[in-house]
């Protein structure tokens, strides 16, 4: 008898695990987990010994690792509600059905890698026509904003020029947040925290829990200006109906024009692990095209002056 089955992937470099769980009549079901999770306590622990475990009381469970190359990617695991359902001989059974697991989940992930490498090119293509005809710095933004849009889930959108001052890069943004367009007023990068290391070092910066949101959602905020503090500056904006103020989760991303960095990009939310590497690599491939629209840009209001 099976009343839950489970599986539980672990993911290199990563701090999630991938959940799946089937039940009943109730619908599959699979979302990520904070490797800590303590649904995937059990799980963790099987692939890190490497063993099945058998549990026979009060209720009935036995856990298999799932292995791929010889490496532990995760465990399988099945329950029922009655003590000492399952033997010895059901634990060796279910290592069978493991290795068909394993291949499965390796051919999903690879046509998964396949499908998000096609929707990415996709998306990067369409942005890129419409940039094409671009031709000021308020159009590449709202044309990004509104691809994007079309495409992802976000709170807020930034592009974020970068000029050289005596007090080192300075970093005038254009910012959508809460369906509201906006200049934001220049902030010098050395008081900034993830945007001025996507800066320093040329390499996308991604935060699924922000370290600040907590800190600076417990001060009183003022709207329009800059707030720096907690190795990080916040520029509340938005609705002001809207309560939700600091974003959770974000990605920074450095747009390169030959040896300079000239821009940055940035997806934000308001919720937590809501972007991925998946989000990286697409904001990288789009940086491109914005690197090659803001030179346009700037020979076009040249051009304009002369």
């Amino acid at each position: 008898p099976v009343d839950a089955l489970e599986i539980v992937v672990l993911q290199d470099g990563s701090d999630r695990v991938r959940y799946m769980h089937a039940s009943g009549e109730s619908k599959p079901s699979s979302r990520w987990l904070p490797a800590k999770s303590p649904l995937a306590t059990t799980a963790r622990e099987v692939a890190e010994e490497s063993k099945p475990r058998l549990v026979h009381y009060p209720h009935s469970a036995v856990w298999v690792t799932l292995k791929e190359g010889g490496s532990a990617r995760g465990a399988l695991g099945i329950t029922s509600s009655r003590p000492y359902s399952y033997e010895d001989s059901t634990a060796a059974f279910l290592e069978l059905v493991s290795d068909e697991v394993s291949l499965a989940l390796r051919n999903a992930r690879s046509y998964e890698a396949i499908e998000d490498q096609r929707r990415r090119l996709e998306i990067v293509s369409a942005i890129g026509r419409r940039l094409a005809s671009s031709l000021d710095r308020w159009s590449i933004m709202r044309t990004l904003r509104e691809e994007l849009g079309t495409f992802l889930n976000f709170d807020g959108f930034i592009l974020a020029t970068i000029t050289q001052s005596a007090e080192g890069p300075v970093a005038e943004g254009y910012q959508y947040v809460g369906g509201v367009e906006e200049v934001v007023p220049p902030v010098p990068l050395a008081v900034t925290g993830p945007s001025r290391e996507a800066y320093e070092t040329g390499k996308p910066v991604l935060v699924r829990r922000s370290p600040w949101a907590r800190s600076f959602e417990g001060k009183e905020l003022e709207r329009e200006v800059w707030t720096v503090g907690q190795g990080a500056a916040i520029f509340v904006s938005g609705p002001p109906s809207d309560r939700r103020r600091v974003s959770r989760s974000f990605v920074w991303v450095p747009v390169v024009s030959g040896d300079n960095i000239t821009a940055l990009l940035s997806l934000q939310s308001y919720t937590e692990a809501a972007f991925d590497d998946w989000h990286v690599k697409l904001l990288q491939d789009i940086a491109a095209h914005v690197s090659l629209a803001l030179a346009n840009a700037d020979h076009f209001a040249q051009a304009q002056t002369e």
